[in-house]
């Protein structure tokens, strides 16, 4: 298993399939877990994993990606 984890913080409702995906593609072949809370994990689909715990974001992961579907004003 990968060191490297990028965890992502999506919006609730948004559909942010397109950001996601893209975000996989690119982290897989350089060796990056993508991971995410459990809930947000199973309605992102394949690559993104289901955190272990909610401080696997803060404590395993190096990069935080927030905001993914975020409207801006």
């Amino acid at each position: 298993m990968s060191g490297r984890v990028l965890g992502l913080v999506v919006h609730p409702r948004n559909d942010v399939s397109a950001s996601v995906e893209t975000l996989v593609k690119l982290a897989g072949p350089n060796g990056i877990r993508v991971v995410a809370r459990p809930e947000d994990a199973q309605r992102l689909g394949d690559g993104v994993e289901p955190m272990l715990v909610p401080e696997e974001l803060r404590d395993r992961g190096r990069h935080l990606t927030d905001g993914l579907g975020r409207k801006s004003d």
